[in-house]
């Protein structure tokens, strides 16, 4: 038990850290897209899918808009993830404190799961949507894209949800389990 309270102390650490650092890099590989303004630091590239194909950012000059709307794209896409971030932290907490097998954790799992879904069927094909609006925007008439997709990273996120709602089932009957354990004279 011990070792399970000190790992979540640092998984909080850790997820705490991601909460900061995600919404802060949306922000700078958008507004910095141009890679001379970033090279002394470090180098990067963000390739956006469009119709024509791959699109690096670094290599266009994208106006005030079109790095809010990246930024946008960056947010919405990241929004499951920084939720599902803050559901962890609620898991670990209740880790750190010795609460393993019990009916909010298998909530938050549960929960968690359903974040895999939007993940999936809202926010993955709005983020690439206002992405390839982004980086598109400045083309000639004809070349400009609007595009929803939806295609195999959605199913594995799907899969992943999946799995998590799996996981909070069972986390529900063993938490009956130990009940029952708790129970027995």
């Amino acid at each position: 038990m011990h070792r399970i309270q000190k790992i979540s102390r640092l998984m909080l650490l850790v997820l705490n850290f991601l909460l900061l650092l995600i919404p802060l890099w949306n922000s700078i590989i958008w507004l910095f897209n141009d890679r001379e303004s970033l090279a002394p630091f470090f180098s990067y590239s963000l390739f956006v899918s469009t119709p024509e194909g791959m699109i690096n950012i670094a290599t266009l000059q994208l106006n005030p808009l079109q790095q809010f709307l990246g930024i946008c794209s960056s947010f919405i896409g990241s929004a499951p993830l920084l939720i599902g971030i803050i559901f962890l932290k609620k898991l670990f907490q209740n880790y750190k404190k010795g609460h393993i097998f019990t009916l909010e954790n298998a909530k938050k799992y549960q929960q968690l799961g359903y974040f895999f879904f939007l993940d999936a069927f809202i926010t993955k094909p709005l983020s690439d949507t206002f992405s390839v609006i982004a980086t598109t925007l400045n083309n000639s008439p004809g070349h400009r894209y609007i595009s929803v997709g939806f295609g195999t990273p959605n199913l594995e996120t799907i899969f992943c949800g999946i799995l998590v709602i799996i996981i909070s089932w069972i986390m529900v009957e063993a938490q009956k389990l130990q009940d029952d354990q708790h129970l027995t004279i």
